[in-house]
């Protein structure tokens, strides 16, 4: 499942929009990390 996420993200990647999905993607690896440490 999270690598079906992150092959979904790649095909959507548009130039303008790398900022905000790398800053979606460190929010999401920052949860799961807590997630994991819970």
């Amino acid at each position: 499942m999270f690598f079906g996420f992150i092959t979904g993200l790649s095909i959507n990647i548009e130039p303008t929009s790398l900022l905000k999905i790398k800053s979606f993607l460190i929010d999401k690896i920052k949860f799961l990390f807590a997630e994991i440490k819970d």
